[in-house]
């Protein structure tokens, strides 16, 4: 089966989504995506 998890993810969030965007990180890295936060904005 084809996957997309070669494709980098950018994150990103406001203060208010900080702490749900910490554990989608951390769940997309266990998973084996690449991902680039570029934090709060």
């Amino acid at each position: 089966m084809k996957t997309v998890k070669e494709k980098p993810i950018l994150v990103g969030a406001d203060f208010a989504g900080y702490p749900l965007k910490e554990a989608v990180v951390e769940h997309l890295i266990k998973k084996g995506w690449t991902v680039t936060d570029i934090g709060v904005k």
